[in-house]
């Protein structure tokens, strides 16, 4: 059973997958099982304001840099980004 499954309740894993089922119209089960399971990993995730300490930012660093991705969250929102000096020294106020 994949960790993420294992925190969940097998009765919300089945109303969501019921419940994605039913909305997806004319898309294949499996499609609706990776939007489910899409949506519990994202649920579950560090959100914006969340306080971390440095050795969870580290930590969820050296994790990204192990897995394969798209860089977009299952929602379609850029995980990673690339901005120059400039523009980061302006937004953290060094300009």
């Amino acid at each position: 059973m994949p960790r993420l499954l294992s925190r969940a309740k097998p009765e919300t894993i089945v109303r969501d997958l019921i419940a994605e089922a039913t909305r997806s119209g004319g898309r294949a089960f499996s499609n609706a099982v990776d939007l489910v399971l899409a949506t519990m990993a994202c649920h579950g995730s560090v959100r914006a304001g969340d306080r971390l300490s440095a050795e969870e930012a580290s930590a969820l660093l050296v994790a990204l840099d192990q897995v394969e991705f798209s860089g977009h969250c299952p929602h379609g929102r850029p995980i990673v980004t690339r901005m120059g000096w400039d523009e980061l020294e302006r937004k953290v106020g060094r300009r």
